[in-house]
């Protein structure tokens, strides 16, 4: 006949304080003179021209500079921006950045929450050779749970968002340099082909200049050297017109690189538009003072770094001091003997 027999075990964690201090030994150091007060910079009291946008129209302001290449007047060039942008790899790189970000902002703020665990175990066996089989049951929650007095987990969860924004920041710095640079090659490609097509021109008088001196020489009315330079001059325009279209040819196989695109398929859509220059509208912004360079991206960036490596400094500082940590269990055991 079985026993059963139950015991209820229960343990409760008493209240830890882990602290420590350390006083390092230094050599008297010299006195520290204090250094002279810098003079205050001079500046105009008042901006004398307005801001182009308030602060309520600040989803306006975006939405003009996310529509900033349509100014441009040239459907093909907004299409090949967006296509570099969904090919690019760097902005792929910078997505990847932005989502381990967001995983050292959470884990942070987890640091700064009770932790909770649950075991459970289930043993058969005997405790020793003679003695009955019997089963064992056993099952325990923990939790853990350090207080932050001094703000080292506060300080790392706005550290981790500092890197998070910086990391925002660097997406659409990255953004803005791909768009930059799909245009820069764009406009170079419309230049050129405007250049190529001034170089065929040239090459076609060229070589007319050069047969009407050859019929010349031969009616003796120029002399034979006239017809030899001619003839070279005519080369000469070959050469240009063959080294204008082959920079046109880089240029495209450039864009191809960049939109991740059909060379066939780009070559025909880039014929409509041959050799057109796009100009741009000029924005309706009345003046352009400087608090707009906190629209950049890049100085944005630098301006979260600065004040996530500030957060750390505070963190380290907040580590040094004692720290406080309650931790309790609570479990239950189930014993079966035969």
């Amino acid at each position: 006949m079985k026993m059963l027999h139950w015991r209820w075990l229960a343990w409760t964690g008493p209240l830890w304080l882990a602290g420590c201090a350390q006083w390092p030994m230094q050599a008297p150091q010299p006195p520290v003179r204090p250094a002279p007060a810098m003079p205050a910079p001079a500046a105009a009291p008042s901006w004398q021209a307005p801001l182009p946008a308030t602060a309520g129209a600040a989803d306006e302001r975006a939405e003009a500079l996310r529509a900033w290449w349509s100014r441009l007047e040239d459907p093909l060039l907004t299409e090949l921006i967006q296509a570099a942008q969904q090919a690019s790899p760097t902005l792929s790189a910078a997505g990847q950045r932005i989502a381990q970000a967001r995983f050292a902002r959470a884990a942070a703020e987890a640091d700064t929450l009770p932790a909770l665990g649950v075991e459970a175990q289930a043993v058969r066996g005997r405790a020793e050779p003679a003695s009955p089989t019997g089963n064992r049951y056993t099952a325990a929650a923990q939790a853990a749970w350090e207080i932050d007095l001094f703000g080292a987990g506060r300080a790392a969860t706005q550290a981790a968002q500092a890197r998070l924004d910086g990391a925002v920041a660097a997406w659409h710095d990255a953004r803005i340099a791909v768009a930059a640079e799909t245009a820069q090659t764009y406009i170079q490609l419309r230049a050129c082909e405007a250049q190529a097509g001034w170089a065929l021109r040239d090459s076609r008088s060229r070589e007319e200049t050069a047969r009407l001196t050859a019929l010349a020489a031969q009616a003796g009315f120029r002399a034979p050297a006239d017809a030899a330079l001619a003839r070279g001059s005519a080369a000469q325009g070959r050469s240009q017109a063959a080294q204008a279209q082959a920079q046109c040819d880089r240029l495209v196989k450039a864009l191809v690189a960049l939109t991740a695109r059909d060379e066939p398929a780009l070559r025909q859509g880039l014929q409509p538009g041959h050799a057109r220059l796009p100009e741009a509208v000029p924005p309706p912004l009345p003046a352009v003072p400087g608090d707009l360079l906190r629209q950049r991206p890049d100085l944005a960036r630098a301006e979260r770094e600065i004040v996530a490596a500030a957060a750390e400094v505070d963190q380290r500082a907040a580590q040094r001091l004692p720290q406080v940590r309650l931790s309790g269990q609570v479990g239950l055991m189930r014993l079966e003997n035969g």
